[in-house]
């Protein structure tokens, strides 16, 4: 966030505002010079040109993190985009068996044939079924996302649930800037399912907010209506963490 690349600047001026400063007394030491005013203390330590640098760095700093975007350093969640790619690229590629090249035919036969039918709800349905049956996450999730898109107003809590698994095994288990945009509809639509106040816990993981996951944890254990994957799941991230026993 923004606030953290101010306050990261803050302390590197900080660091050179107290360099600056000792540099200035270690010099009235070794010169032996006589006392000097309070005005032409703050003169020679922070002179206007050394102000008026700080005041561009700082306005620098925010305007291109307006523009550009955050750092990566600094930044708790990235694109779908992103995390796909990065997934990706670590995730190679299985050679496919006999049967399965039948199958990507029609799969990609089927991909060609929703290009020239943009708005056919039942064919983005069947195309996120093949794409989950061949571990295609990546075009499962733009498919399910095109069927929410499709499905509006009428989008069911199952619909949500599903572009969220999605958009979770894409990006090899992050959750993105775009999977929460879509988990803050649907959490607004249905508060209080536990399957949405799941993947509530895992967004606080990626934004590392670790105790309000804790608390969702919690909350979830005293639940029926949550399989023990799920739970197990949390704990084991938690566990990593080493936040709870």
């Amino acid at each position: 966030m923004i606030k953290y690349v101010f306050l990261f600047c803050c302390f590197l001026l900080g660091l050179v505002y107290i360099f600056r400063i000792h540099i200035y007394f270690f010099s009235i030491h070794s010169s032996h010079s006589k006392k000097q005013s309070s005005n032409n203390f703050f003169k020679r330590v922070f002179p206007i040109s050394f102000i008026l640098f700080t005041i561009l760095l700082l306005t620098f700093t925010s305007v291109t993190y307006y523009f550009v975007g955050r750092s990566d350093l600094i930044e708790t969640q990235l694109s779908q985009k992103k995390l796909e790619t990065n997934f990706s690229k670590l995730n190679k590629e299985n050679p496919k068996i006999k049967y399965e090249k039948e199958i990507y035919a029609l799969f990609e036969k089927l991909k060609q044939t929703l290009l020239e039918r943009p708005t056919d709800l039942k064919g983005f349905k069947l195309l996120v079924t093949t794409s989950i049956s061949l571990k295609e996450y990546r075009t499962a999730r733009i498919a399910q996302e095109k069927v929410i898109q499709l499905s509006e107003p009428d989008i069911t809590i199952q619909e949500y649930i599903l572009y969220l698994d999605l958009a979770f095994l894409a990006a090899g288990g992050r959750v993105s800037l775009e999977a929460s945009k879509i988990l803050k509809k649907a959490e607004v639509l249905y508060p209080r399912n536990e399957i949405i106040i799941f993947f509530k816990a895992l967004e606080h993981f990626e934004k590392r907010e670790y105790q309000k996951a804790v608390k969702i944890f919690y909350f979830l254990q005293e639940s029926d209506k949550i399989d023990n994957e799920k739970i197990e799941f949390l704990r084991q991230k938690l566990s990593r963490l080493k936040i709870i026993p």
